[in-house]
């Protein structure tokens, strides 16, 4: 509290109204007279009449209490009264020195003259926070403030502690001095104990958007921050870096919504909006702020990209090569897709997560208020065309826990941006917890579930199918383990109905959930393939299961993704090539599959047969497999975990069987097979490729008969066609032109290939400077010329044999 101050400056100090009424009326007021111990004046036209001198000696009694009448009766005369303990005690900074103060022993000081050429507008500033109790008022027209020597109802008596002339003021400056003093008096009432920093910060923000200085603004958060020595020091950097963000109009600076939230005073908020006229602001509202504007298209983008950047947390919002994207479920299901955001899905997040406004005049008040705004599709198209926006890169999204590139397992729901991976987890699914180092019975539990409980009743070939087919469950749980590509997993069975579709859709469920992986056709053009291959990345997928593949498979577009990190085509109806990346799991069924050369080196085979005439007809031990697979999905998943878990705990230790161009996806999958005691991995390689790669047995065919006829010496595509023809090599064309020509492209792609123990070179007869192509044994072996004449190459004209009957030239 202020200390009382001794009224030096009353020049009669004396009780006698009618002395000081004709004093006031001598400085051009005018007093009217107030019945004793109260504020309320006798006369009743008190509003409306100036009193003559003589009227004034005529109604003022000795002991009545003396009014002055402000506004036009008294020149012009306003008064500021100060109620509250804080604004008397912080009036000096706020309100301009004048030559009249009066006040009272409890309040002394609190009342301020000044003269307004026009007069301001009579208003009370009530606290919120203090039960509306009155901060600081303005007095002018036809209202009147009792002055010395007034006696209130206690017995104290007014008194003046300056009694000099008035300062004129303009009055709108006297009204925002006054409100500036009634906004710190109730920022006092509310500032927070803990936590001013942040509030310093907001409140920078909102006085700044008012209109306060720097300076001003400074001295403020000073004053509410004045016993906290280490914040003061940092006021005026705060302030400074605030103010330098508000003139580039960046976002991300808060203001009164977020005071209002630090603070949990709203009312207040609300009243020193009103008081600085800032009407139309939402304190509900505490999202990034954007002023729309006609201009700079860019710099209103950046601003948006800035302001959804800060809201955006935790992330909803994503960038997905290059493009904004967000994460749907599908209807009611399990199934979880990243969807690109274009330009009217992008608009509906900027709408959700930022505060668009612009600023406008009030038709009746006057005032510059707040009114909200929307951003236009221009902007938002701009903002589309961006190369790099500031969202968190998302790869894939999951429906179950998975292992993070540390090792951790990332069990907390929410994107996870060391694996860029959002884990979105099914309604229902309880998983038991994993052990940190699981214990060989654990062990042993998530083997009997993976190996006898789920794939016990399918009719492996041997065990390396089985051990591929537990490859292909545990992928997805530690793909972001495995740096780089993932292999082909081909589900193959002799005859139709063995299980094979079955199989696909219980193991990948357990990772997806729902129906498992959804089949995708493979027909069409090698253009159509790679359009599909592409719209099924760009939704992110867990797998991409190719279903019923038939004949020789064979696709440049699946190759080239089976061994890429990134996969890109151009998108339908634009112009736009995005590169996607590539994180799915490669799935594909087939009976008996023949695939080309290029594909069998990128796949691993799970083979079945069930050895009986309708394999469909079988009767299992569980006859609804899959019914029971997503019954007990919590206990699978709990076993690929504790599988990965252990092989974690062990160290882990590399798997011994690689696979070419999936080094490290053979290290993680076959170590945590090693570690888990599941043999066969990989052990069915060469099996699958003599069985699967026709176009390898076609080469091989091809240069053992080569070999064995011509051994090393250099020969022409024309001779060698004959060869060829003779062990029946594929061609697609029918004329002997089409054919020579087609063996000539071939050969040229096999250079230096090995096959039947020969390496193929290319080379140029010196006389003609024609392509011819030579052998060179690879295993030591020697070529002891060619075989004696096959009975039905004889020809009649040749009896002696002298005629090659592999050459069509001889």
């Amino acid at each position: 509290m202020p200390v009382s101050i001794e009224p030096q400056d009353d020049p009669f100090r004396q009780s006698d109204s009618l002395v000081y009424a004709l004093a006031y009326e001598e400085k051009g007021w005018n007093p009217t007279p107030i019945n004793p111990g109260t504020k309320a004046a006798r006369l009743k036209d008190w509003e409306t009449h100036r009193l003559s001198r003589s009227e004034i000696e005529r109604e003022f009694q000795p002991d009545d209490n003396v009014g002055l009448v402000l506004g036009e009766l008294s020149g012009n005369l306003v008064l500021v009264d100060l109620d509250s303990a804080t604004a008397v005690e912080s009036g000096d900074r706020f309100l301009s020195d004048t030559g009249v103060v009066g006040g009272r022993a409890k309040k002394p000081k609190s009342h301020r003259f000044y003269v307004c050429e026009t007069l301001p507008k009579n208003k009370q500033f009530q606290s919120p926070k203090l039960g509306n109790k009155v901060h600081v008022e303005i007095l002018a027209d036809k209202k009147q403030a009792a002055v010395a020597p007034s006696r209130l109802k206690d017995g104290e008596r007014k008194a003046w502690y300056s009694f000099d002339e008035p300062a004129t003021i303009p009055g709108d400056d006297l009204t925002e001095q006054v409100t500036r003093l009634a906004v710190h008096c109730e920022l006092v009432a509310i500032w927070p104990d803990h936590g001013r920093h942040n509030a310093a910060l907001a409140l920078a923000g909102g006085l700044l958007r008012a209109g306060w200085s720097e300076s001003e603004v400074i001295a403020e958060i000073e004053s509410l921050c004045r016993d906290t020595v280490d914040n003061r020091r940092e006021i005026p950097d705060l302030v400074q870096d605030t103010a330098a963000k508000l003139e580039n109009e960046a976002p991300g600076v808060t203001g009164w919504p977020t005071l209002a939230k630090l603070t949990g005073e709203k009312a207040s908020i609300d009243a020193i909006l009103d008081w600085l006229g800032l009407s139309g602001v939402d304190l509900d509202d505490d999202r990034p702020a954007v002023r729309v504007y006609e201009g700079d298209l860019d710099k209103l983008s950046d601003q948006c990209w800035a302001a959804l950047a800060i809201s955006n947390d935790p992330p909803t919002v994503f960038r997905r090569s290059n493009r904004p994207v967000r994460i749907e479920r599908i209807d009611d299901s399990d199934t979880v897709i990243i969807q690109d955001l274009n330009d009217v899905r992008l608009r509906y997040h900027l709408s959700a997560a930022i505060r668009f406004y612009q600023w406008r005049q009030d038709r009746v008040t006057k005032q510059t208020v707040q009114a909200p705004a929307k951003v236009s599709l221009d902007v938002v198209r701009n903002m589309l065309a961006y190369e790099e926006t500031p969202l968190p890169v998302l790869n894939r999204v999951v429906t179950v826990p998975v292992f993070s590139p540390s090792g951790t397992l990332q069990t907390e729901p929410g994107y996870h941006p060391d694996a860029r991976v959002y884990y979105e987890p099914p309604r229902g699914l309880t998983i038991p917890p994993v052990s940190e180092r699981p214990t060989p019975a654990e062990v042993a539990t998530a083997k009997r579930w993976l190996l006898d409980e789920l794939l016990g009743e399918f009719p492996f070939v041997g065990e390396a199918d089985k051990a591929h087919a537990v490859a292909l469950a545990l992928q997805p749980f530690v793909r972001d383990l495995i740096s780089g590509y993932t292999p082909f997993h081909l589900f193959e069975a002799a005859k139709q109905g063995t299980g094979k579709g079955l199989l696909v859709r219980v193991l990948t469920a357990i990772s997806t959930g729902g129906d498992g992986v959804s089949p995708t056709p493979m027909s069409g053009s090698e253009e159509e393939v790679r359009k599909m291959l592409f719209a099924k990345l760009l939704e992110g997928p867990t797998f991409i299961l190719l279903d019923n593949l038939s004949g020789t498979v064979s696709s440049d577009a699946l190759a080239v993704a089976l061994t890429s990190s990134t996969y890109s085509d151009r998108k339908l109806s634009v112009s736009e090539t995005p590169h996607v990346q590539v994180r799915c799991g490669w799935v594909g069924t087939a009976n008996n599959a023949s695939l080309s050369s290029d594909l069998a080196r990128r796949t691993i085979r799970s083979r079945m047969v069930a050895d009986v005439e309708n394999p469909h007809l079988r009767e299992f031990a569980k006859s609804d497999l899959f019914g029971w697979s997503i019954e007990h999905r919590a206990e699978l998943v709990w076993s690929v975990l504790t599988l990965t878990q252990a092989w974690l705990a062990a160290g882990r230790s590399e798997g011994r069987q690689m696979l070419g161009s999936y080094e490290s996806w053979a290290k993680v999958i076959g170590g945590i097979l090693d570690v888990a005691g599941i043999p066969g991995f990989l052990s069915n390689l060469s099996e699958f490729y003599d069985d699967a790669n026709t176009q390898g047995a076609s080469w091989k065919d091809f240069v053992g008969a080569w070999w064995e006829q011509y051994g090393p010496e250099p020969q022409s595509a024309t001779t060698l066609l004959r060869v060829a023809e003779a062990t029946n090599f594929p061609f697609t064309g029918w004329r002997d032109d089409d054919k020579k020509r087609e063996l000539g492209v071939e050969l040229k792609g096999q250079k230096d290939n090995v096959y039947a123990g020969c390496a193929i070179r290319l080379g140029k007869d010196r006389r003609t400077k024609a392509n011819n192509y030579r052998l060179e044994p690879k295993n030591g072996q020697v070529w002891e010329g060619p075989p004696t004449l096959l009975p039905d190459e004889a020809v009649s004209d040749d009896p002696a044999g002298t005629r090659n009957p592999w050459d069509r030239d001889s």
